[in-house]
């Protein structure tokens, strides 16, 4: 009997150690990078835009942001990592995008008790990001994207967006340079969406595969050993 708890315990004890030292660097990855989907429509769009984009027209798009809690004041240049948007129906030649978040534009602002346009006093994420790509012969210069929360933020530190249900108001704003001419499309937020990140994904199934395979060879090296 103290033979087969020894081997119980020579047979699970890697395993676990695995599988927490997998958790540990699942949950590091995921606070420091986050990803979010999100869905839209285009209230206004200038006439200067060449091809022209129609009014009510839906939009898609995602964002990735280091959503480092540490950080504070407020002001964060070079946390927005990845930014992606998509007017649909059309195809995906007419996505702009940023690549990398490098840039001194490409941050996230936490504002607290500011008006809003009718003058209620909210807390409001901002996020900006200089997108490139083209849309036509539209240049984008621009994207700015307001979350207005309907729950006040503890602090203005580094965090999440408010979710879709706690809206307060959503607006964004993408600007085009066009020659000399700036045009700008406005359009509100419908859903934002949290994702979980592929890599994270991925590591977690390889632990758990892990923990069975590591748990199997223990059992039969268990059942040799009474051979």
């Amino acid at each position: 009997m103290h033979m087969i708890n020894r081997w119980l315990r020579r047979a699970f004890m890697l395993p676990a150690v695995v599988m927490c030292s997998l958790m540990v660097s699942i949950t590091a990855a995921q606070a420091a990078t986050m990803q979010f989907e999100f869905t839209g429509v285009v209230s206004y769009a200038s006439k200067l835009l060449q091809p022209p984009l129609a009014g009510n027209q839906d939009v898609r798009g995602s964002f990735t942001i280091d959503n480092n809690t540490s950080l504070t004041g407020g002001s964060y240049s070079g946390v927005v990592k990845s930014f992606s948007l998509n007017f649909l129906p059309h195809s995906s030649s007419t996505v702009v995008y940023t690549a990398s978040g490098t840039g001194l534009g490409n941050g996230v602002s936490i504002s607290q008790g500011i008006p809003n346009s009718v003058g209620d006093l909210v807390d409001r994420w901002h996020l900006q990001t200089e997108p490139t790509g083209s849309i036509g012969n539209n240049v984008p210069f621009q994207f700015s994207l307001d979350l207005d929360s309907q729950i006040p933020f503890a602090n203005n530190n580094m965090q999440s967006p408010p979710t879709t249900g706690s809206f307060d108001g959503s607006s964004w704003r993408l600007i085009f340079l066009n020659g000399n001419q700036v045009a700008t499309v406005l359009g509100s937020v419908q859903t934002l969406t949290a994702v979980p990140l592929p890599a994270a994904v991925l590591l977690f199934g390889a632990g758990l595969i892990s923990l069975v395979g590591l748990g199997a060879g223990g059992l039969r090296n268990l059942r040799t050993s009474k051979v």
